[in-house]
């Protein structure tokens, strides 16, 4: 075995008593005031650093997060055909169900919130030629979120209005 490493059978586990002398208060005092000394120093030279380096990596992770939140619906309905789209929302409009009517209120908050994510987003970056580029770059995602929005809000609005008031049909 290697140095400083005891067998088992050496170790004293037989019952019997083995004392084991506390640390003094002054030695546990004194290393507690070193070790938060220690942090403290850390973080008083790793605190600029991880800020410098959050302020420059913010905006283009913001960027990005908010770009995948807004495509990953267009990725799930790119598995259904238009036409099975659009009847299934002529259907909601129709002849709507309680479950429907909500599935399209979430879809509504949930295109009108990523939109607007995408709004605010370009707002961060704070030398004026790379916000423009920005906003150049993300108008047209805000008007395909527009275009959508009122998709899904017209069969929801149509679809309350049957459902609130049946003798209409």
């Amino acid at each position: 075995m290697g140095q400083g490493v005891m067998r088992y059978a050496d170790l004293s586990l037989r019952g019997e008593k083995v004392s084991i002398s506390p640390p003094s208060p002054a030695s546990l005092s004194q290393s507690l005031r070193a070790a938060t000394a220690a942090g403290r120093d850390f973080i008083r030279t790793a605190t600029p650093v991880m800020a410098r380096a959050v302020s420059t990596l913010w905006p283009a992770v913001a960027f990005c997060g908010v770009v995948a939140l807004w495509a990953a619906p267009a990725l799930l309905l790119s598995r259904y055909p238009v036409d099975e789209l659009s009847s299934a929302l002529a259907r909601a409009a129709l002849n709507p169900t309680s479950g429907q009517l909500l599935t399209l209120s979430l879809v509504v908050a949930y295109v009108v919130l990523t939109g607007l994510m995408l709004g605010t987003v370009t707002g961060v970056p704070r030398r004026k030629p790379w916000r423009v580029l920005l906003r150049l770059a993300v108008a047209p995602l805000v008007t395909l979120s527009l275009v959508a929005t009122f998709i899904a809000a017209v069969p929801l609005f149509l679809g309350a209005v049957i459902m609130c008031f049946p003798n209409l049909v």
